[in-house]
């Protein structure tokens, strides 16, 4: 029979968090807004690593920072605001029951709430063929802490048993994929990335940035295959390991050595525990401007939500809705979460880039009277700029090699402001356009 674990002290409301992530950490920040509501609050963590700074995986795997560093919080900042932190496989939470309003844990303890919040971000998304062989220490996700530790484990074993450098394959050109390809490079490994489009990042990036950084990056030694996909991975026995890749074949009817294989091809919502306890889901779990989910006592934040039939993957929505989230719980009520337009940064050292907004490549023929670009291509320099101007305001910017003005632009778009009266001295800037 289950125990169920009260909240130490005298009765306040139980706050339950499902999720050690960035979302439910600016969560508790938030909440420290709201000093005369107060709750008992409990977060449950499933991961071995609890409380880390998701977007900075490549510059640990490549070596530039320690593992360490990417913690959120120091543990006594938890302790000190009497937040119970329970992380870990056996206290993940595998059941809802918002009938008795309590969770159940792996190891079978049962803990109240009055308000639940679900934060339990998102899982890899993994191709068909990933799934029969995912039991191989040879190929894996990119997507935790855990990931990172086991790449630089197996490179380790790799370098120490190898005359030559290892190979590795990367699904995904996207910017999970390319920093976990710069990560691998960095760590010795010979990488191949295999990308289905013709142009890396080519949701956040117009062809010409797309091919500016693509030289960058073969320039320190990452190979690309694009337009092409994988068909099938050939494994075999090897000493030491239980299989080892020897082989993949792409549609296109090329085959690539690999040891390694990494796919980084997108996220899904996790939102399988919250479908599983009734809540509406649709490709998360769907919540409203408030944040709040179809039952009035749980909310959802982050990677795990469906928000006007839209995901999230960046961190400034995840932000906004925890302050969301917050506010409510905070028993304000009056803050909504609006939609804004994403922007992308690549965490790859040496390499600037920021874009913004709608990019989208105006077809021949197809050319609005309301929408006009403006282009700065240094090509000597590795530099280039794209505005895009649509009904006065600026809607979309691509910059590569010189993000100075990144923030100004960022804050431009979001505005929805003219730009009319200073358009031509847009693209060089706000020093510029100050000292003009």
């Amino acid at each position: 029979m289950s125990s169920v674990a009260q909240p130490s002290g005298a009765r306040r409301r139980a706050l339950v968090i499902i999720g050690g992530g960035m979302a439910a950490i600016r969560l508790l920040e938030e909440l420290e807004r709201y000093e005369d509501v107060r709750y008992d609050v409990t977060i449950f963590g499933d991961e071995r690593h609890f409380g880390y700074n998701r977007i900075q995986l490549s510059p640990v795997l490549a070596g530039e920072k320690r593992s360490d560093e990417l913690a959120l919080k120091p543990e006594n900042w938890y302790q000190q605001r009497a937040v119970r932190v329970l992380s870990g496989a056996k206290h993940k939470v595998v059941a809802v029951d918002r009938a008795r309003r309590t969770v159940r844990t792996a190891e079978g303890y049962v803990y109240p709430y009055d308000r639940l919040v679900f934060a339990s971000g998102s899982k890899p998304a993994l191709p068909p063929w990933f799934s029969a062989l995912s039991s191989d220490p040879a190929l894996m996700a990119f997507r935790s802490l855990d990931d990172v530790e086991r790449m630089q484990a197996l490179a380790s074993a790799m370098m120490a048993s190898n005359t030559g450098a290892p190979s590795a394959v990367v699904v995904g050109a996207g910017l999970l994929g390319l920093e976990a390809a710069y990560g691998l490079n960095k760590l010795g490994f010979s990488v191949t990335v295999v990308h289905r489009a013709a142009t890396i990042l080519n949701r956040q990036l117009d062809g010409t940035a797309a091919r500016l950084l693509q030289k960058a990056l073969e320039a320190s030694g990452v190979r690309f295959q694009l337009e092409a996909n994988i068909s099938s991975v050939e494994l075999i026995e090897c000493a030491g390991r239980k299989h080892a890749v020897k082989s993949i074949s792409l549609i296109n009817g090329r085959s690539l050595g690999a040891e390694l294989l990494v796919v980084a091809v997108g996220i899904t919502p996790e939102d399988e525990l919250g479908r599983h306890c009734g809540l509406q889901t649709s490709s998360g779990i769907v919540v409203n401007d408030c944040m709040q989910t179809s039952d009035p006592a749980i909310y959802a934040i982050g990677e795990c939500v469906s928000h006007r039939r839209t995901s999230f993957g960046m961190v400034a929505p995840l932000y906004d809705q925890a302050r969301v989230c917050a506010n409510h719980l905070g028993e304000r009520g009056y803050d909504y979460f609006v939609q804004r337009p994403l922007s992308a940064r690549l965490k790859i050292s040496g390499i600037n880039l920021f874009s913004m907004g709608d990019i989208s490549e105006t077809s021949s023929g197809t050319a609005r009277p309301e929408r006009r670009e403006m282009l700065l291509s240094v090509p000597e320099a590795g530099i280039y700029k794209r505005l895009i101007i649509t009904g006065g305001a600026l809607a979309g910017v691509v910059l590569y090699g010189d993000t100075r003005d990144a923030g100004w632009y960022q804050s431009l778009i979001e505005s929805g402001h003219s730009v009319e009266a200073f358009a031509d001295a847009l693209l060089h800037g706000q020093r510029y356009l100050a000292a003009a």
